[in-house]
């Protein structure tokens, strides 16, 4: 098992799109599961997550005026590391 472990900082981009906000002003976004959706993607996410009735997913949202970027790192508190587990293992 190989495990890489990775700090990235004070990075932020959406896990929907991918776009880079590291030093974005946007306002807005929520977490979905894990996953941060920003501004951009957030109306349109959300029409599925309606479609299917997944509100009680959203675990927070940016507070009123709160860019992206600082939600995100608020979420985090500081831990920005990522962890990478390879295995030959399948579950």
């Amino acid at each position: 098992m190989k495990i890489e472990i990775t700090d990235i900082g004070d990075h932020v981009e959406c896990d929907i799109c991918s776009k880079d906000f590291t030093t974005s002003d946007a306002i807005g976004g929520f977490l979905f599961e894990s996953k941060g959706a920003c501004p951009d993607c957030s109306d349109r996410f959300m029409v599925n997550i309606k479609k299917y009735h997944e509100e009680k997913y959203i675990r927070a949202v940016a507070k009123p005026s709160e860019t992206f970027r600082y939600f995100i790192l608020r979420i985090r508190d500081g831990n920005n590391l990522i962890t990478v587990i390879e295995s030959n293992q399948f579950f």
